[in-house]
């Protein structure tokens, strides 16, 4: 069984919410006080340049200002991606503050198979939700305690499956879950990886032909994307 609903957050629950936006919100400033002085730092490779061509040779003096002035811009440059994800994660859980509303991913697995780790990319789970269906979790957030996985769980985010959403927490209940079938980190490539949160259209006894045939899932993917998005782009209208 696979359920998705939203519900009032438990104190609990806004505790670990702010906890983690607080958390968010220092690392975000961190970011922006890095790149602010990368930027600084630019007009002074104009003196540093100078200086080096008034005692050295002027072709040296330029050699250093480019290279500084290109060192800085493309590290600014870098930490702008960076800086706009951190920026929208904090927005999201100051949102989901505000709202007073977590998004639940309720999941009652019978059977489950695995995805090797590789360099650290974070685990990838496939559970049996229903006869023919299978719900993968992707990433870092899922790596094994002594509850989770079990047959029973609760995936705890700040916001809905297509917004982006942070984990606050994972409440497990019933009986330990463990891999019945394992796809090995060395032939995994050869395989289609899901992301996190999809569903396929599989079984226990299926998933490794499934998932060995990448050139249809994608397909399949790419015109259920298409799909969806000519449907919002409607709605829009």
């Amino acid at each position: 069984m696979l359920k998705f609903y939203s519900k009032e957050m438990k104190p609990r629950e806004r505790r670990e919410t702010k906890k983690k936006a607080e958390h968010m919100g220092a690392v975000y400033r961190s970011l922006m006080s890095i790149r602010n002085i990368v930027l600084a730092c630019i007009p002074l490779t104009v003196p540093i340049g100078w200086l080096i061509g008034l005692y050295r040779s002027s072709d040296e003096g330029w050699f250093f200002y480019s290279f500084l002035a290109l060192t800085f811009c493309v590290v600014a440059y870098m930490l702008g991606p960076i800086i706009k994800k951190q920026r929208a994660q904090v927005v999201n859980l100051r949102q989901a503050i505000d709202a007073d509303l977590v998004h639940v991913i309720q999941c009652q697995a019978t059977q489950m198979m695995e995805l090797d780790e590789k360099q650290g990319e974070g685990v990838l789970y496939g559970f049996q939700v229903e006869e023919n269906k299978m719900f993968f979790l992707r990433g870092k957030d899922y790596y094994p305690n002594k509850k989770f996985p079990s047959i029973d769980f609760e995936i705890i985010n700040s916001a809905p499956i297509n917004q982006d959403p942070i984990l606050i927490r994972i409440e497990a209940h019933g009986r330990r879950l463990y891999p019945e079938t394992r796809i090995n980190e060395s032939v995994k490539k050869d395989y289609y990886q899901p992301k996190n949160f999809e569903i396929l259209e599989a079984n226990m006894d299926s998933i490794r032909e499934t998932l060995r045939n990448k050139p249809k899932i994608e397909a399949i993917q790419k015109e259920r994307s298409e799909r969806e998005g000519q449907s919002f782009a409607e709605q829009s209208q």
